[in-house]
């Protein structure tokens, strides 16, 4: 929305008509389709430094193609057919170049675009002069730059006074709601009565203690974490970073992340619907007689599931 406002009121400022010329209502088209706004400053210098690339090739191909229309204006007439046929090849060989760039590369999406907008508008506008102008080159340059600044300085804002995350701030995150979780698998393997009485030699305080987090909330965050580091990871590996170290180096913490959190969650199998409409507990000794009275209530596929998910690491050790 911001960028949508900056981008309307130079449209309508009196000194942008002069400078975008019959071009300055592709702005906002620019903005869209070209240098749409992005969440990350690193992310959007990348996507304005490479995609201005791809519109400074396409006006310079797009004006070299009409000199040279001008020149067989000049020559034939402004409406020959020649003048006509070097801007339909100058316009066909930049349509391919174009779709070759987004095939291969297809980070080049937006480039590409570029490139071919500002060629579409420039080789099929028909202004009946024989001479070329450098107008052809500023009014669409001055378009696309006002549309990449636009989203670039909202994006440098909103990194200035928005914290940015990455893969490096998520592992971290990860890995500290995996610590509370082995505390308290731990806690609870252990001790299976946690809640004591205090000691009476103990200073009791007046400040609210908060309750701790219980073993099914620590796994649901820790699944969400695990899973939001895959994408983070991808997301961290194609922007443009400055670092000490690479996001290469540490993406094993994408996999001890994972493998600690599924080596706690075995044994906590959900067995369908319990006595009473109790929710699915974990599985323990003290609770096989739920748990076989829910079997009785399972196919036997279902049941074969179970028993195949009831600690597989122990047939792994047997193997071993």
């Amino acid at each position: 929305m911001c960028v949508t406002c900056i981008c309307a009121i130079i449209i309508v400022a009196r000194p942008s008509s002069r400078l975008g010329g019959p071009y300055l209502f592709l702005i906002l088209t620019a903005k869209e389709l070209v240098f749409p706004p992005s969440t990350s400053a690193s992310a959007q210098i990348e996507a304005t430094v490479v995609n201005m690339t791809g519109a400074l090739f396409g006006l310079s191909w797009s004006n070299l193609g009409l000199a040279c229309a001008s020149f067989a204006a000049e020559r034939y007439g402004a409406d020959s057919s020649v003048s006509r046929a070097i801007r339909a090849i100058f316009l066909l060989i930049i349509g391919f170049l174009t779709g070759l760039a987004r095939s291969a590369l297809p980070r080049l999406t937006f480039a590409s675009r570029a490139a071919g907008l500002v060629s579409a508008f420039l080789l099929t506008s028909d202004r009946g002069t024989h001479k070329w102008v450098y107008t052809n080159f500023t009014q669409l340059l001055f378009v696309c730059s006002v549309a990449g600044a636009a989203s670039l300085v909202v994006a440098l804002i909103a990194w200035a006074f928005i914290p940015s995350g990455g893969y490096a701030k998520d592992a971290i995150s990860a890995l500290g709601l995996l610590k509370e979780l082995v505390l308290v698998a731990t806690t609870q393997t252990i001790d299976s009565s946690p809640t004591r009485q205090p000691s009476p030699d103990l200073t009791v305080t007046s400040a609210t203690v908060l309750p701790p987090p219980t073993l099914d909330s620590l796994q649901r965050s820790c699944l969400e974490a695990s899973l939001a580091l895959h994408s983070s990871y991808a997301y961290s590996a194609f922007e443009l970073r400055i670092g000490r170290v690479p996001v290469s180096h540490i993406k094993p913490l994408l996999a001890t992340v994972g493998r600690v959190r599924e080596e706690l969650a075995w044994g906590v199998v959900r067995a369908g619907v319990h006595p009473q409409g109790t929710p699915g507990l974990p599985f323990s000794e003290g609770k096989a007689k739920d748990l076989a009275y829910s079997d009785d209530q399972l196919s036997q596929d279902e049941v074969k599931l179970l028993a195949t998910l009831d600690n597989p690491s122990r047939d792994s050790r047997r193997e071993a």
